[in-house]
């Protein structure tokens, strides 16, 4: 078990399963950074909408941008309190390199 390790899921339905069993594992919510989109060619325009290199209107009717905006704004707010945690960690002399799975 890594209790400091932050954890990426690369798909809505993996997110969802490490969410379920995270209580069960000691794994906080907080180490888990769900909403970035997997990286296959597949998702070639909601990437490119997830940055905001490619505007709403430039879209096909297929991708929902309000759905890739909404999982980006939760992603950044949750980057930001684990920024703030790791800060917080800093202050106080604890360990502040989260390992990465």
């Amino acid at each position: 078990m890594l209790p400091n390790a932050i954890y990426v899921p690369l798909s809505d339905k993996v997110a969802e399963a490490l969410e379920a069993v995270a209580p069960l594992a000691g794994v906080r919510t907080e180490q888990i950074l769900a909403g970035i989109l997997h990286p296959s060619g597949a998702n070639n325009e909601r990437i490119a909408c997830f940055p905001g290199r490619k505007r709403n209107e430039e879209l096909s009717v297929k991708t929902r941008p309000e759905n890739i905006i909404a999982a980006r704004d939760a992603l950044m707010t949750k980057v930001s309190r684990l920024s703030n945690l790791i800060s917080a960690r800093r202050s106080c002399g604890a360990p502040t390199r989260p390992a990465i799975s």
